[in-house]
């Protein structure tokens, strides 16, 4: 069963895509106190990375 982003991807709505992992983005950012307090260090920055071609998502912190 494939992702709803994957079929986003496969139809050619990539603007539809980058502005959701932008949204993502800025959740993330808002909310980086969360994060913070679980892994126990100061963040500098998240980076999100997806590969819709195979229906993967990482998310990388940058610990200071």
């Amino acid at each position: 069963m494939h992702s709803f982003d994957r079929f986003l991807y496969q139809r050619g709505y990539t603007d539809i895509l980058h502005g959701h992992t932008r949204e993502m983005k800025l959740n993330l950012r808002n909310n980086i106190t969360v994060f913070e307090e679980f892994f126990g260090r100061t963040i500098d920055d998240v980076f999100i990375l997806r590969d819709y071609e195979h229906d993967k998502k990482y998310l990388i912190f940058h610990f200071r």
